[in-house]
């Protein structure tokens, strides 16, 4: 069921200072299983900010405001069927 988005969730990688991530870096360490990763059926994020500010999409939607149960990532339980997340490296 489609819900209209109710928060947008900033995130941060919590990475060494000036170490830039990758889209793959981060696909890893969400999908990958245990103890690599975490396991996840979909990445956390649906965008990544990298360190010079390009906006990489690591998770594919429509833009719009509702919430496509295929869009839903997995940044805050219990909450991500209305939320959007981004991240930050840094």
């Amino acid at each position: 069921m489609s819900k209209k988005v109710k928060y947008l969730v900033i995130h941060c990688t919590a990475s060494r200072m000036g170490k830039n991530l990758t889209a793959e870096d981060i696909r890893s360490m969400h999908l990958s299983p245990p103890p690599k990763g975490r396991g996840w059926k979909q990445v956390g994020y649906t965008d990544m900010i990298m360190l010079d500010g390009l906006v990489v999409k690591l998770v594919n939607n429509n833009d719009d405001d509702i919430v496509d149960p295929w869009e839903i990532t997995n940044g805050v339980a219990g909450k991500n069927s209305i939320c959007r997340h981004i991240v930050y490296v840094g």
